[in-house]
């Protein structure tokens, strides 16, 4: 799937709940030599939930637009209910479903999180730039999180786990 060049604003999260292969993934990237700017709005940029298989993200940038909040403002009107006055994304992309591959992006000026590997297993994150994440939150920040604390059985053999490396 290619994105053509341009600014696009994302007011709500990009489900990729495709049922693809490692082999034979369905790419979202943008067009050779064009540059792909999304602005997250909603709680996350792209989501891939649990059940969803082959997934690629490939040269896009992902800006969470937390840079709009006076983090002491955020402090002292939101401590116990973050999200009534926190303007911009908590997270660049949401890995629950196996597979997926996050490469060559810039996610930027999220809240919480540039990619958060939660439920998801095959996933590779490599050679993106990362920065500014954490800009305004109340409980820290991280570039990328592997979060799991569930039995997921064997694995295959094949494919590591996770599988992140190259990144800035």
């Amino acid at each position: 799937i290619y994105i053509r060049g341009g600014r696009y604003e994302l007011n709500e999260i990009v489900e990729l709940n495709v049922k693809a292969s490692a082999e034979t993934p369905v790419t979202i990237t943008r067009l050779p030599g064009e540059r792909v700017h999304l602005l997250v709005n909603a709680r996350q940029g792209f989501d891939v939930p649990e059940g969803a298989v082959g997934v690629q993200i490939n040269g896009l940038e992902l800006d969470g637009r937390a840079h709009l909040n006076d983090h002491w403002q955020v402090i002292r009107t939101s401590w116990w209910q973050a999200q009534d006055e926190v303007l911009g994304g908590d997270m660049g992309v949401q890995v629950d479903g196996e597979h997926v591959t996050v490469e060559e992006c810039v996610i930027h000026d999220f809240n919480q999180k540039a990619v958060n590997v939660y439920m998801g297993r095959y996933a590779t994150v490599r050679n993106n730039v990362i920065f500014n994440i954490g800009w305004a939150s109340l409980t820290g920040g991280h570039g990328i999180m592997r979060k799991w604390d569930l039995n997921f059985g064997a694995d295959d053999p094949a494919h590591y786990r996770f599988d992140f490396y190259g990144n800035l």
